[in-house]
């Protein structure tokens, strides 16, 4: 199995069939920016220190963050993704991994409609 890392900064993306992770770092990512992760399957998305959400709305299988600086992410499929906040992969630091749901009442403070 291989395994892409993605540093995502703007428009619509998707790495494959296999475990993917999407690294959104508050350097990386342009202002303004409309972003949409889309990829079936496993994967994770990493949010970097540093990265500020400031609302979200989640649906029984999305979600989507507006970060300060304007831009939008959207997370299609998200309900089978991993989400990693802190920590940075491209330095090998590790976050805390929490799963979809997971992270949405801990981190978004939302339950996951349905679940």
């Amino acid at each position: 199995m291989t395994q892409d890392t993605i540093n995502v900064q703007r428009g619509v993306v998707s790495a494959g069939a296999d475990f993917d992770t999407y690294v959104l770092a508050p350097n990386l990512i342009e202002p303004g920016a409309g972003i949409t992760i889309s990829d079936g399957g496993s994967n994770r998305v990493q949010l970097i220190g540093g990265l500020e959400i400031v609302s979200s709305q989640v649906a029984n299988d999305g979600l989507r963050l507006v970060l300060n600086n304007g831009a939008t992410v959207t997370v299609l499929d998200a309900a089978g993704y991993e989400f990693e906040t802190g920590g940075n992969p491209l330095l090998g630091v590790p976050g805390v991994r929490r799963t979809f749901e997971e992270f949405s009442q801990e981190v978004l403070g939302v339950a996951v409609p349905g679940a």
